[in-house]
């Protein structure tokens, strides 16, 4: 017990030697590799990676304490500081099993969704609403996940306007520069991203008081070479407009399994192969019929998860851990098949009754909507950089994970780390 007093007095310790900070901006970039991003910077005569990779705090080997990862999944644990387990959004979609159909884990332009607090949610806590709070990404789920509960606007691109847009649980007005923007900014994309991000520091007067300021923004990391230009222009015009020594930055990287590399690896000889998880549902279904007496058992399956008929299993008294072993006895025996777990495991929010693990290097491919994604079991690396007032420069390769972000910004400006963090800050 007295060395967690003194591990805590230490963190205080170097907690208060950084200099107050009148901004922080938190940059999440969707695939951001740590080695692509190296070689780019060393190439690159732009100040995005190479002022980065030259006075940067850069954690090159950091990943994700949880799979599968998506975006909205990846910026969640970013923001709180914890896995879908006890933040709540385990994708950027998930089965609704009222209506058997995807429903995004934002629905209704909000994060009601997301179960626990964000750092951005801490520092309007910490300062009595003070502070600023806003994010700006081109996905919504990005967006509103970046802003958390209390921000005071999230901004996105609508998909089918492609304007932007906010939503009324953050602010009943409206921004009428946003509109003003908008007429005048047609190009799409990360420049656009970068711009609106400026001219909302402007419109806000963010980083101009005592009271620390957020901004968070979501960059697609589709290529390398504009993404090291808008991050260039994004840091550069953000130290003009607020002064170097008064705005700090972080730069993660999410990471996205919905690779699919099961064609070359069949080429080259390497295990691989197809789970088909609609097949395998309708044969698993046949199986618990020869069982229980022919039946629907199976209601639906999304991703790698699959829905019990809880109201048929219900109606006919079926013995419900009964039942999940006989289903984790079936599909245990199917090729492609790790492992599958249950109910009787421990399961993040709006998972499925059976999540089916399949082997590295398997695909997973759903033929009724479509939807694929690769097992990876090896270790994708991404980075976490600072960068800014007060951060020494180092590239640092010990393997860390995300979810330490949250609690290091936390410390960093101050505040309390949000409430589902259990993870140490990295410095």
């Amino acid at each position: 017990m007295r060395n967690k007093y003194i591990i805590a007095t230490l963190l205080a310790l170097l907690a208060s030697e950084m200099p107050a900070q009148r901004l922080f901006v938190s940059v999440t970039v969707d695939n951001l590799n740590s080695d692509k991003m190296i070689a780019v910077g060393q190439k690159s005569t732009s100040q995005g990676f190479k002022k980065l990779l030259e006075r940067a705090l850069i954690y090159q080997n950091a990943s994700y304490p949880f799979s599968p990862v998506d975006r909205a999944s990846a910026i969640a644990a970013i923001m709180t500081g914890a896995t879908p387990y006890y933040n709540g959004i385990t994708g950027v979609k998930w089965l609704d099993t009222s209506t058997l159909r995807p429903a995004s884990c934002v629905a209704g332009d909000n994060p009601g969704n997301l179960l626990s607090s964000t750092f951005t949610d801490e520092l309007k806590v910490g300062t009595e609403g003070q502070s600023l709070v806003f994010s700006i990404a081109n996905h919504k789920d990005a967006a509103i996940l970046s802003a958390g509960h209390a921000a005071d606007a999230a901004f996105w691109r609508d998909e089918h306007t492609h304007r932007w847009k906010t939503s009324n649980y953050y602010s009943k007005t409206g921004f009428k520069w946003l509109s003003a923007f908008d007429a005048l900014n047609a190009d799409e994309g990360n420049f656009n991203v970068t711009k609106l991000a400026l001219q909302c520091i402007d419109s806000h007067l963010m980083g101009s008081d005592a009271n620390c300021d957020i901004l968070a923004v979501h960059y697609d990391a589709d290529n390398y070479e504009n993404l090291d230009r808008c991050i260039g222009s994004l840091i550069s015009g953000i130290e003009t407009k607020v002064g170097a020594q008064n705005v700090l930055f972080s730069i993660v990287g999410t990471q996205d399994t919905d690779e699919s590399f099961s064609e070359v690896y069949e080429r080259f000889r390497v295990p691989s192969g197809t789970f088909y998880i609609n097949r395998t549902g309708n044969l698993l279904n046949m199986y618990l019929g020869a069982l229980y007496g022919r039946n629907k058992y199976i209601e639906g399956y999304y991703r790698n998860q699959i829905f019990f008929n809880k109201k048929l299993i219900e109606q006919r008294r079926i013995n419900k851990v009964e039942l999940r072993d006989h289903c984790r006895s079936f599909l245990m025996d199917c090729d492609g098949v790790k492992d599958v777990k249950t109910a009787a495991d421990v399961l993040p929010p709006h998972s499925g009754d059976l999540v089916v693990e399949i082997m590295p290097g398997w695909n997973l491919y759903n033929e009724e909507s479509g939807e694929r994604y690769q097992q990876r079991a090896g270790f994708a690396p991404v980075p976490i950089i600072f960068y800014g007032a007060g951060i020494k420069p180092n590239r640092v390769q010990t393997p860390v994970t995300v979810d330490r972000v949250a609690p290091t910004i936390a410390n960093t400006i101050h505040i309390r780390a949000p409430n589902a963090c259990g993870a140490q800050p990295l410095f």
